[in-house]
């Protein structure tokens, strides 16, 4: 007999479904940002075509986007930050080039935000310069198309739930399509914000700086979102019916991401005064979640194949991958529950192979796991592509 993950646990009729992947908003629920007028800073005599009623408008712009002033308009998530982050990025990079032309001051703005990434939520930074302003702006943009990936990851989840026929999915294909779209999105900007921004600035931080201005943070974002919209493509292909080979090579490719964007961090501790510990459980614990996917999968390709006793040995080494897990996630409400219901979907498993194991073919559990197919990696990050200046400065 196989032991149980879930035995004496309080039984529920309630059906639980996974979720596609965990979820991680803590840079999204937790980022805060001080007010700032740009209507307060002087402007040159010189800059007839930059007014003050420009300065207002870059002043409520930036209190809709970044300040999150804009959920209260009761437009949709989706239009509120498109519309509010994208005219105030654009604006904003306008002024940045034209700022020694325009302003007194010049460049010399201060900004201050909060770091969820390094664990500090509550702790303002202080932070000199457009430029960097234009990084957070572009990451918290980044943070905005993730939380909307996930708005569409729930819907779906709740469709696979009340489904009857949970492979017949084709209205879901362009909700999965659109939260991995938004998810390559997302990592493009991450990319670009490191690449084309950070690179510049970075020797010019402060020593006591919030961790999401760093380079390798960064990095670090961009590939576990990638992460994220391979999980997508993964559970797609899922519940598609796909072949168990490809499944079982993508939810192994996700692992091997969210382990890539574990290791980036662990290379670069140095780089942090401190760091979240929400984001390394969360980068280990997805890692570990598609690990024991692909478990699940290649034992349902095993038990396909008349071979209940090579299945429950896939089973049990996902069952240990469970075991591992539900300890770290147990101040984690969400994210118990995607163990929990893992947990109840693997015991079911294990319960009917090892019955056919015993009854129907007569064969011993296999020693070793089987060996897995190789990792396969098929997505990538949409390049950002500023929009055009809809204002142009003299």
């Amino acid at each position: 007999m196989v032991s149980s993950l879930t035995a004496g646990r309080q039984s529920t009729d309630v059906k639980v479904q996974p979720r596609i992947c965990l979820l991680f908003e803590d840079h999204w629920d937790q980022c805060i940002t001080k007010t700032f007028k740009f209507d307060s800073l002087k402007l040159k005599e010189s800059s007839e075509a930059l007014t003050l009623e420009h300065m207002r408008e870059l002043t409520s712009l930036r209190a809709r986007s970044v300040g999150k002033a804009g959920a209260q308009e009761g437009l949709g998530f989706k239009d509120w930050t498109t519309t509010y982050f994208e005219q105030y990025i654009t604006f904003l990079a306008n002024l940045m080039e034209k700022a020694e032309a325009v302003l007194e001051q010049g460049d010399n703005c201060t900004f201050e935000y909060t770091s969820p990434l390094a664990g500090q939520p509550k702790t303002f930074y202080k932070l000199k310069g457009l430029q960097v302003e234009l990084a957070m702006a572009l990451l918290l943009y980044a943070s905005a198309l993730r939380q909307q990936a996930y708005t569409v990851v729930t819907s779906l989840e709740v469709t696979s739930l009340e489904s009857s026929e949970p492979n017949n999915l084709k209205e879901d294909h362009t909700d999965h399509l659109a939260a991995a779209t938004l998810l390559r999105k997302a990592a493009g900007i991450y990319d670009h914000v490191k690449d084309t921004i950070l690179v510049g600035i970075r020797d010019d931080l402060p020593p006591d700086r919030p961790a999401e201005v760093l380079p390798s943070m960064v990095e670090v974002l961009s590939k576990a979102t990638l992460a994220e919209a391979q999980a997508v493509t993964a559970n797609r292909a899922e519940m598609k019916g796909t072949s168990p080979s490809l499944v079982t090579a993508l939810h192994r490719g996700t692992s091997d991401m969210f382990e890539e964007a574990a290791g980036v961090l662990k290379q670069h501790t140095g780089d942090f005064n401190t760091i979240s510990q929400n984001l390394r459980k969360f980068l280990a614990l997805s890692s570990t979640l598609h690990e024991l996917r692909a478990w699940k999968a290649w034992a349902a390709y095993e038990r396909s194949q008349q071979s209940p006793g090579v299945s429950v040995a896939n089973l049990q080494a996902a069952s240990q991958c469970i075991r591992e897990c539900l300890p770290v996630v147990e101040e984690h409400a969400k994210w118990r529950q995607v163990f929990q219901a893992e947990a109840r979907q693997v015991d079911e498993q294990l319960e009917i192979c090892d019955r056919e194991r015993q009854v129907v073919y007569f064969q011993s559990v296999a020693k070793q796991p089987s060996k897995l197919p190789l990792a396969k990696v098929i997505v990538n990050a949409i390049k950002y592509e500023p929009k055009q200046l809809f204002h142009s400065f003299i």
